[in-house]
Order: structure tokens, then C-alpha cells, then sequence
């Protein structure tokens, strides 16, 4: 413990810290000769304990109990008197002193009480540090379940009750503004980055025009965060305001440098999110998308894309352009969530779109369904795996297969020969060479 020692004798002070060494000698221990002295010391040490004497000049121990009650953290307290008058122990203990001890100090008693003392704190510290834990647990599950429904609201898949929660984040019908944030992290800061802490980040920057609420799109192996932010308002930002968002943006960069890369896209604003929310905020996601291909160093507003070749009247129509690239970044997800059980209703989520239209358009952007596309990926990564001597079921299961079984009858179906023969004609190939 730290020890802090009150006492306006110094032979009294040294006879006590002495003693205390004798069978605590790891202790550290200050001392104060008054009461103004003890409260300087306890600001600067911060001690666990304070043991004063009642008696002292300037300030004696009672008023020093009262100065210490705002202090924080506030130490505990025992007061040590030659005098045993139940007056003086009483209003100690009004104070909130933790023990009250008489002169001359009695060594088992306090050796005693300071065990007594340094268990108690450690059952605090202990106490408080679960209870940290606990909060955090909750934040990041309540953060995790937010950015749930959110992704359900937009696919339209919320259930009445799911619907009744959500209502309590964005009330029906409300408008404002989506501002699409992907933050590319570098690989030496990962382990230190906190998604909670950078979305209530998001949250703060984009209040200054409006109330924001922020939900976390995807998370890429650690590599990417994107986050969408909804910012409360009810008609466009003015020139004005742009400028303060691209001054917030331009900040955020800036304080979150050292672990990578911002881009930002601000859709249109929308008068009823609950009905065309997915539109918008897909013109957020188009906007910073368009920046992170162009290297731009700033926000990007979904109406600075309006010239031609850049965006035709229809999201993502199959013009070139921007629905080329959304498409690009489709088939880079499916490749990066390969051992994962993706489907086309998780897709379509992921990318703002109803699942029938998103299986539509990706068959006329890319020429095959989301199925050969998702299957054809896991086979291109099947036969590296295979060609590099991986084992069938660890190959299976990086594929996105759990049955191996299955996953043999779709390799066959797709090449023509088992994968234990693809794997032995590739390793008799490279032994040849």
C-alpha cells in the first residue's frame, strides 16, 4: 500500500512509519506534519492510506477529514489520538474514517488493521476493474446489436419486435443525411484500434449540423472499418454547413492519422429513411467509394458524382463508372469471405440492395449469378490450396465448406476429377519440373 503518515511530532511520525516497515517493509510511506501539508501530499502521491493524528497546528485531523471528502480518489482514513474520548471517534467516523486508533499504537492491532485495510482495497480494485469489464461487454454488445439492426432495417428484415427497438434509434419517417466513413487501418495499429470508440467519434464530429447516430457496416480481417452515420435534419446542408463538415472531416483525419486513412461520402438528403434509406445510403457509399479510387483528400457530396460518365440518373445502372466499381467491390467481399456461409440475402445487405434486384444486377454486371460467381470464387481458391499440398478438409473449410463430403461432389462437378486427384497430379507436376 501506499501510506501516508500525519503527524506534527517527528518522533511520533518516524515511531510509526518504523514500525509499519518492520512487518510491511514493500509499503511505500510518506509523511506530512499538518493537516494543509497531508492535503498537499495526498493531490500529489495519492496515497491508499492516510493515518493522521487529531491534534496538529494549521489544520488538525478532523478538518482535514472534512477537506478530503470531494477528493478523488479519496484515501481512506484512520485517525490516531492519545485521547480516548468517544466525541472525537464519533464525528471521525461521521467523516468517513475507516478506523480510529489510540496512542500508544498497539503493534498486533495495527498490523491488523492495515491487512484488514489492504484486503479491502484489493477487493475494490478488483470489484471495479469486473465492473469496467462488464460495461465495456455491454457497450460493445449493444454497439454490435445497433449496427444488427440497423443492417436489417435496410434489407428490410426487422421483426415487429426488432422494429419497436429500432424505432427508439430512428424514429419512422424521419429524415436527415447518410455520410458513408471507411478508415483503411494500418497493420502495426490493429490490436489498438477501437470500433466503438472511433463510431462515438463519428457521432461527435457530425453533431455540429445536427443530431447523428452512427452504425457499423463491415469490419475487412481488421484491415477496413466502414461505418454509416445518419445525421438527423430535416432539409440540406447549406454551403456553410458543408464547409463546417468538410473542416470535421479534415479534423478526424488528422487525430486518427496514426492508424490510417479516412475517406468519407455524404448521400443526398432523404425525407422518409424508412422507405428510401438503402437509395441514399447507397449515394453515401457511391460518393466514398469515388474518393478512395481518386486518392481525394477530403469528404466527397454525392452531387459533386452528377457529370457525365459518373452517374447515370439510375443507382448503379449498368453504365460503367461507379456501377462498375460497386461491382468490383462486390466480387473483392465475396473473395474475402470466401470461408464464411455467405449467401445472397447477407450480400444484398451488405451492398444496400433487396435481394432480388441485387441478384439481377450483379448477373448483368458481371454475366453470371451470385451463385457461379460465390462458387467459381471458392473454386479458383480451391485449387491454389490443393496446388500448394493443403490438406482436403482444411481446403474444404477455407472454401467455406464445413462438409467435406459436399465439397468434394462441387469440385468434381467443377473439374471433372476428385480433389485428393487434382491434389496428386499437381504434386506429381511439380515434381517433374
Amino acid at each position: 500500500m501506499n501510506i501516508l503518515i500525519v503527524d506534527d511530532e517527528p518522533r511520533h511520525r518516524r515511531g510509526m512509519m518504523n514500525l509499519i516497515l518492520s512487518f510491511r517493509p514493500n509499503d511505500t510511506l510518506t509523511a506530512a506534519a499538518d493537516g494543509e501539508a497531508a492535503l498537499e501530499s495526498i493531490r500529489e502521491q495519492k496515497p491508499d492510506l492516510v493515518l493522521t493524528d487529531i491534534r496538529m497546528p494549521n489544520m488538525d485531523g478532523l478538518q482535514f477529514l472534512q477537506q478530503i471528502q470531494n477528493e478523488r480518489p479519496k484515501p481512506r482514513v484512520v485517525m490516531v489520538s492519545a485521547y480516548n474520548l468517544f466525541d472525537y471517534a464519533q464525528e471521525a467516523l461521521r467523516y468517513g474514517a475507516s478506523d480510529y486508533l489510540l496512542k500508544p499504537i498497539d503493534a498486533d492491532k495495527l498490523r491488523t488493521m492495515l491487512a484488514r485495510i489492504d484486503d479491502e482495497l484489493s477487493s475494490e480494485a478488483r470489484r471495479s476493474r469486473e465492473a469496467d469489464e462488464l460495461r465495456q461487454r455491454l457497450d460493445r454488445s449493444q454497439f454490435v446489436y445497433r449496427s444488427r439492426l440497423f443492417s436489417a432495417w435496410l434489407n428490410g428484415s426487422l421483426t415487429e419486435e426488432e422494429t419497436q427497438e429500432f424505432d427508439a434509434i430512428l424514429e419512422p419517417n424521419e429524415s436527415g443525411i447518410p455520410i458513408f466513413t471507411e478508415i483503411a487501418i494500418k497493420d502495426r495499429k490493429k490490436r489498438e484500434f477501437a470500433a466503438e470508440r472511433f463510431v462515438r467519434e463519428l457521432e461527435l464530429k457530425w453533431s455540429n449540423c445536427g443530431s447523428a447516430v452512427s452504425f457499423v457496416l463491415d469490419v475487412w480481417n481488421n484491415d477496413f472499418l466502414q461505418a454509416i452515420t445518419i445525421l438527423r435534419r430535416g432539409s440540406d446542408l447549406s454551403f456553410q454547413e458543408r464547409q463546417t463538415m468538410i473542416a470535421a472531416a479534415k479534423q478526424m483525419q488528422s487525430e486518427w492519422e496514426a492508424y490510417g486513412r479516412i475517406f468519407q461520402g455524404f448521400g443526398p438528403l432523404c425525407f422518409s429513411l424508412r422507405e428510401k434509406g438503402g437509395e441514399a445510403c447507397r449515394s453515401a457509399v457511391e460518393a466514398g467509394r469515388h474518393g478512395i479510387r481518386e486518392s481525394l483528400g477530403g469528404p466527397v457530396f454525392h452531387d459533386e458524382l452528377q457529370a457525365p460518365n459518373l452517374r447515370s440518373e439510375k443507382p448503379f445502372s449498368d453504365v460503367g463508372g461507379e456501377a462498375d466499381a460497386l461491382a468490383e467491390d462486390c466480387l473483392r467481399w465475396i473473395e474475402e469471405h470466401l470461408h464464411e456461409d455467405l449467401t445472397l440475402e447477407r450480400a444484398a445487405e451488405r451492398f444496400f440492395f433487396n435481394p432480388s434486384y441485387f441478384s439481377t444486377w450483379i448477373k448483368q454486371q458481371t454475366g453470371r449469378t451470385f451463385t457461379q460467381q460465390l462458387t467459381e470464387a471458392r473454386m479458383h481458391r480451391a485449387r491454389l490450396l490443393l496446388g500448394k499440398g493443403r490438406r482436403i478438409r482444411e481446403t474444404s473449410e477455407a472454401c467455406g465448406y464445413p462438409d467435406t463430403k459436399y465439397f468434394c461432389r462441387v469440385f468434381k462437378k467443377a473439374h471433372g476429377l476428385s480433389p485428393a486427384a487434382y491434389k496428386h497430379g499437381s504434386m506429381l507436376n511439380k515434381a517433374t519440373q
